[in-house]
């Protein structure tokens, strides 16, 4: 079980996560094998579904009238790993965060920081952790603007 970076209750009340402008967007979660299979999904993408005009489309799971997530105890491991992710860089996925959540905006300077990030790429480089990631390479994204922080593994 991966340990959470953004406390609980900061996660819950920001407006920045689950929600997207469009129907596809490379910020949907992707879903592991596992997943999928527990959620009887056809697709590796978590469903988006029409929300507001303010809010054009939000995760499935996700009610904007409470800013509350309907799987938040078992949410998926893309969900579990944010505002960290696994990024597309070149031919290698690398361990990366995103610089729009506030918690990182707050901390990317901090020990807590980068003693978290050193917890997860020692954490994504251990055996079962490591197959896990190669057996499901379709979660790293291409991701705009993340920062991209340890080289985890070549897809060559």
């Amino acid at each position: 079980m991966i340990k959470q970076f953004v406390p609980q209750k900061i996660c819950l009340s920001c407006q920045g996560c689950c929600r997207f402008a469009e129907a596809k967007s490379v910020w949907s979660v992707r879903l592991l094998k596992e997943e999928k299979k527990r959620l009887r999904l056809a697709a590796y993408d978590l469903p988006l579904i029409p929300a507001s005009a303010h809010q054009p489309y939000v995760c499935v799971f996700f009610m904007p009238c409470k800013n509350k997530c309907l799987e938040y105890a078992t949410r998926p491991f893309e969900c579990r790993l944010y505002p960290f992710l696994l990024n597309r860089f070149g031919n290698k996925v690398v361990l990366a965060v995103d610089t729009h959540c506030p918690f990182v905006q707050k901390t990317i300077h901090s020990k807590k920081f980068s003693s978290y990030a050193a917890y997860l790429a020692k954490l994504f480089l251990t055996g079962p952790y490591l197959a896990l990631l190669k057996d499901n390479v379709h979660i790293a994204g291409c991701y705009p603007d993340a920062v991209n922080l340890k080289e985890l593994f070549s897809l060559t």
